[in-house]
């Protein structure tokens, strides 16, 4: 169990300013779910980065199977891989452990996981419904942002 002196030192570990979601939502949530694991070393920010990603490219893959039960667990993956990712940036300024590595690895899976959000709803939508032009309009969104 966190003291009261580590619980509010955590919660300040929440990023002040940020979207509107993450700030009302993911953020004070991520706190939530970092409180009982934030003191186990072997935890690092970048481990939790890792496992944001990996949950991400699940939803991803639900996407393109494109079914209604896989488009809504989909759904519920990319909340969840976004509060797991708002976890690493709060534990790292929790622990003062910054690197530079971090910063890359954070960046890069985010681009991967839009890219794969995008992507693989298009390719659900075409698989399941045949249409062409939803799928290339979502790749220039993949492309353009």
């Amino acid at each position: 169990m966190l003291s009261d002196l580590q619980k509010n030192k955590l919660r300040s570990a929440i990023k002040q300013k940020d979207g509107w979601w993450a700030s009302i939502f993911s953020g004070p949530l991520a706190n939530r779910f970092l409180e009982p694991i934030c003191d186990i070393p072997w935890i690092s920010p970048n481990l939790i980065t890792i496992s944001s990603f990996f949950i991400g490219l699940t939803a991803a893959w639900c996407f393109a199977v494109g079914d209604y039960a896989h488009l809504l667990c989909g759904a519920v993956l990319v909340q969840l891989s976004f509060i797991v990712d708002c976890m690493d940036g709060q534990l790292a300024r929790y622990r003062q452990q910054f690197s530079k590595l971090g910063a890359w690895l954070d960046r890069v899976s985010d681009r991967v996981k839009d890219f794969a959000f995008f992507f693989s709803l298009a390719l659900g939508f075409f698989c399941n419904h045949n249409k062409v032009r939803p799928f290339f309009l979502s790749l220039r969104n993949c492309v353009y942002g």
